[in-house]
């Protein structure tokens, strides 16, 4: 059997109840050239998702059960490994894709061999109602390039479709895990946006990266300081292409940093300050947030 075009990889941790209308965004795809890998990283106690229903309602749907819930990122690491496509499309529960998603992406990235990765604009909704146009991504190679430059991320998770060409997520990138795959495809070709909103993200407060600001935040700091080591020095940049970023000792007294950006975060969850209060308050007191974005501002 020869293998697909795209393999669509997705990790299940529990149906937060828009499990359904995401795959079956996926299976509605006006490209069908497709393998769906989802891999079951339920809890133990938890069976409440019915995969044999699935498997017989769709051929292309291939189920990886792990033994024990191993969290998102070692997840897609071996969903990754698993999959057989040319090209790697990401998507999670309470994500929506236009029909014409992978169509468009995979029309690109054949006629222009030079690109590894192509994302799309994207709008966010609640189950409160309403949808809403996200902040506007780059879309030019050298625009998305800067991006990353300067720290910022220039691509939305469930949009990307990217080359297999060996590259996979960082199993130690506890969280933006995206953001890490970015940098490291930096040094593969070039990278695009398009233009067309296809892609619809569900905003919820008690998503998986909430309440875990402090680790995100050192986890990005690390991953952004080491692509603009290797970019400056042009050492070890194939090292840290297949190997990605070392987290292993790369700041000093990083676990006392983290505890007290936890003890300031939870400080100002108490006061009740809202996203502006909050933000002044961070720079106030975490040095490492400060000296942070003033680098950025100077990078900008």
């Amino acid at each position: 059997m020869q293998d697909p075009i795209v393999s669509v990889v997705m990790s299940v941790y529990k149906d937060r109840g828009q499990l359904h209308k995401t795959i079956e965004s996926v299976l509605l795809q006006s490209f069908s050239d497709f393998e769906f890998l989802i891999i079951d990283d339920s809890p133990d106690d938890y069976h409440d998702i019915n995969f044999e229903v699935l498997l017989k309602e769709d051929f292309r749907i291939r189920i990886i059960r792990n033994p024990k819930n191993i969290g998102l990122t070692k997840s897609l690491h071996k969903g990754v490994k698993e999959a057989k496509g040319k090209y790697i499309a990401r998507i999670d529960e309470g994500d929506i894709w236009d029909s014409e998603k992978l169509e468009k992406q995979v029309e690109f990235l054949e006629e222009n061999s030079e690109y590894v990765i192509v994302g799309t604009q994207y709008s966010t909704y609640s189950n409160k109602g309403g949808v809403h146009n996200a902040t506007r991504l780059p879309e030019q190679s050298v625009d998305i390039r800067n991006w990353l430059k300067k720290g910022l991320t220039p691509f939305t998770h469930p949009a990307i479709l990217f080359k297999n060409i060996g590259v996979n997520y960082n199993p130690d990138a506890t969280t933006s895990q995206d953001f890490e795959l970015y940098l490291r495809l930096y040094f593969r070709g070039k990278f695009n946006n398009i233009k067309d909103r296809l892609v619809s993200i569900q905003i919820e407060d008690d998503s998986i990266s909430s309440g875990k600001e402090e680790i995100q935040f050192y986890n990005h700091l690390i991953m952004h300081r080491q692509f603009l080591k290797v970019l400056k020095s042009k050492k070890n940049k194939e090292e840290f292409v297949s190997a990605g970023v070392d987290f292993r000792g790369a700041l000093p007294f990083e676990e006392s940093r983290k505890k007290y950006m936890r003890f300031v975060l939870k400080f100002v969850r108490i006061l009740g300050w809202k996203t502006g209060m909050g933000k002044i308050v961070k720079n106030i007191l975490i040095p490492d947030v400060l000296l942070y974005n003033l680098k950025r501002r100077i990078l900008l």
